[in-house]
């Protein structure tokens, strides 16, 4: 079992160097602020959206294209949409 600290280590930078300038800042401000606090489900939740293609969530963030229906049950993409508006 991947303990906590290495397993957030991990994830932000998968949030940082994604290859797509726009979803690194997205994803990687958003996964500096809010990482440490998440709780296990929150950060399995990011884990699910660090698995989604970089366009999509440019498109779903920016307003292009609605989110679809199974990732609005995402509590922490529902935040990082918040996040994105401020």
């Amino acid at each position: 079992m991947e303990n906590r600290d290495n397993r957030i280590k991990k994830m932000q930078y998968r949030a940082w160097y994604r290859g797509n300038r726009e979803t690194d800042k997205i994803l990687g401000n958003f996964a500096r602020e809010k990482l440490n606090g998440f709780s296990d489900k929150e950060l399995d939740q990011f884990e699910e959206v660090l698995e989604l293609q970089d366009v999509d969530i440019y498109d779903w963030v920016s307003g292009k294209r609605p989110v679809p229906k199974e990732l609005q049950e995402n509590q922490v993409f529902k935040q990082m949409l918040e996040y994105k508006l401020v």
